[in-house]
């Protein structure tokens, strides 16, 4: 049995339609600009299948099958055990589909690094990538790494195998850095990154449709913020901890950011069936926890003309709410900058919200009654 190491960054529909042909360059077309942050969406996986050994291009070497390679079936492709990110367990998969990829490396400092290789997806839509073998040295000299996104694919023929080129061990030492930066918010033009939004931009929201942005601020904390203010630490809720693939991604929030709960247990306790909640209040659930070893972080605010609901991966979350604790939360720049947008607002006094804002006790008494019969918080 051989080993390998590669970089896992995802799960994919088939991009194979029939895994006995070659992948096609169209059906690579949804890699394209699939990307992946922090060490939740990236990680190292050791993959282990029984190769094969021949003489390709004129050199004996040991390779790996896929479902479509020459004198290969779906049946007969090397089959390769590993533990699954996706699937939290031990699977035993085939490769399905190969490419020649282009990639981008984003570090921490920002600097992106533009990189080629090659992409495996298995037949339960795990997606692995590994560098080109002459530029594997080069990752030794990597110790962050923030994202990696597709930038051009090109489907490898049956003639192509897959050689046993791997990561070398010390990738298991690489520091993948999460920041809220990177969250995707819905907007007119689709899911963008937070951080990239401006004022103007017309973003999706639950009640009113498209709502222009009005204001956009940031707050960073370093690692020895956290350390010294441990309250202001980041919570995260893992892809589907709210509800099946709600969220679609990781989504890390401050403690007090709230979350849309929507469900008949909520109505029973509440007389309402959507409230806002602190993401806090909910970190007895399964998938939600405070990030305790958080390097830093970044939060993001928006502000609309109103207190809005809108998508972050996917989960319905609070826009910023303009009541005199929020904004104690801010800087004196930032609150002076929303008062002279907003020359009405009175900052003593608490604006409409967008919907009932909950929490105490009884919060938590509800999040024990979603355990208990295992609903979940968003239907």
């Amino acid at each position: 049995m051989q080993k390998v190491t590669w970089m896992w960054f995802g799960n994919l529909p088939q991009l194979n339609i029939d895994p006995a042909t070659p992948v096609t360059l169209q059906e690579l077309q949804p890699l394209i600009g699939h990307s992946a942050t922090g060490q939740a969406q990236i990680k190292p996986v050791v993959l282990t299948g029984t190769a094969t050994t021949g003489t390709f291009n004129g050199v004996q070497t040991q390779v790996f099958r896929t479902t479509y390679n020459w004198y290969t079936t779906p049946s007969t492709a090397t089959v390769l055990s590993y533990a699954s990110p996706s699937a939290e367990s031990e699977v035993s998969k085939v490769i399905t589909g190969f490419a020649s990829v282009t990639y981008a490396l984003t570090l921490p400092d920002g600097t992106i690094r533009k990189e080629t290789g090659v992409l495996m997806q298995m037949s339960n839509g795990d997606i692995f990538f590994r560098p080109a073998r002459d530029t594997v040295p080069a990752w030794d000299k990597i110790e962050e790494l923030q994202s990696v996104e597709i930038l051009g694919a090109t489907p490898l023929g049956p003639e192509v195998y897959v050689a046993l080129v791997s990561f070398s061990p010390t990738i298991f030492d690489l520091r993948i850095k999460c920041f809220c930066a990177g969250t995707l918010i819905r907007t007119a033009t689709g899911d963008r990154p937070v951080e990239e939004l401006q004022p103007g931009d017309l973003v999706m929201t639950r009640d009113h449709g498209l709502q222009p942005l009005r204001w956009c601020g940031v707050s960073t904390l370093s690692r020895a913020e956290l350390t010294a203010l441990p309250h202001l630490r980041p919570v995260r809720v893992e892809a589907g901890a709210l509800a099946p693939q709600t969220p679609s991604l990781p989504l890390r929030l401050s403690p007090q950011h709230r979350v849309l709960v929507s469900s008949s247990i909520a109505a029973r306790m509440f007389g309402a069936r959507e409230l806002l909640v602190p993401v806090i209040q909910l970190t007895e659930l399964p998938g939600i926890a405070v990030e305790e070893d958080a390097d830093g972080v970044s939060y993001h605010h928006l502000l609309f003309d109103r207190h809005e609901v809108v998508l972050s991966n996917g989960a319905a979350t609070e826009s910023l709410y303009t009541g005199p604790e929020a904004l104690r939360a801010l800087s004196a720049d930032a609150v002076a900058e929303i008062e002279i947008l907003f020359p009405h607002l009175r900052l003593d006094a608490a604006p409409p919200a967008a919907r009932h804002l909950v929490r105490g006790p009884r919060v938590r008494r509800m999040v024990q009654r979603h355990m208990v019969n295992q609903r979940p918080l968003f239907s």
